[in-house]
Order: C-alpha cells, then sequence, then structure tokens
C-alpha cells in the first residue's frame, strides 16, 4: 500500500471511530440520569437527607453534566469497538510474532471492564449505613 493508501484507511477507522462514539453519547445521554444518580450515590449516602441535592451554579450546567457524563461513559463502555478498529488498521502491519505480543492486553482489558462491573454490584448491593 502507499503513503496515502494508509492514510485513507486511517481516515475510515477515525471516522468509524467517530460514529461509533456518537452513536454510543447519543444513547448514553438518555440515560445519564442513572449514571449520574449512580455517580452521586456515594456522596448521598453520607449527608443528612435536607442536604441531599445538588447545586448547578450556571443556567446550563445540569445540560453540561448530563453531555460529559454521557461523553465519558460513551468512551468506557465502547471502549472495546474503538480498540477493535484501532486493531484492524494496526494488525496487518506486524509481523506473526508481534501480534503475539498483544494478547496479554487482552485479559488485562477484559479485567477493566469486569472491575467496572463489580464496582456496580458492590454499590447496589450495599447495606445502608446509620446516618448521623
Amino acid at each position: 500500500m502507499t503513503f496515502w493508501d494508509h492514510l485513507d484507511e486511517l481516515r475510515s477507522r477515525v471516522v468509524q471511530c467517530l460514529w461509533v462514539f456518537f452513536g454510543g453519547f447519543i444513547a448514553c445521554y438518555f440515560v445519564s440520569d442513572r449514571f449520574l444518580g449512580f455517580l452521586r450515590k456515594p456522596l448521598f449516602d453520607h449527608l443528612p437527607l435536607e442536604r441531599q441535592h445538588l447545586y448547578y451554579t450556571g443556567l446550563f450546567e445540569n445540560f453540561f453534566v448530563h453531555l460529559r457524563i454521557a461523553g465519558y461513559a460513551s468512551l468506557i463502555l465502547l471502549s472495546p469497538a474503538y480498540f477493535i478498529l484501532l486493531w484492524g488498521f494496526v494488525a496487518p502491519g506486524l509481523h506473526p510474532h508481534e501480534r503475539k505480543q498483544v494478547l496479554p492486553f487482552v485479559p488485562l482489558y477484559l479485567l477493566f471492564e469486569g472491575s467496572l462491573l463489580v464496582v456496580k454490584f458492590i454499590q447496589k448491593n450495599r447495606p445502608e449505613t446509620t446516618k448521623s
């Protein structure tokens, strides 16, 4: 392949990653209230009932918080798709012994994604603490 063919392939992969990101972003935006509830639960568990609310100091801050949560959730939850697209670009240029050196990173990534599920499970099933 020529340099321009490689550049065209890279552009194609980046555009695919952007489509995946924006699709996930839109999907995550509709459930960003649940993500926000998940993120604020540890704080609210230790606050008295009358102080369990968030203060937004700007007019659009609530909207931007939900956008930010949707963006980060899309990045984290859809990262397998990004890695697959990246691997599809990099793998043809590697020798077989170089491809084998990437295999140890696959279980590490699966452990990362699994740890997200474990945290969610622990937080969901944690016993209630007494509030003082």
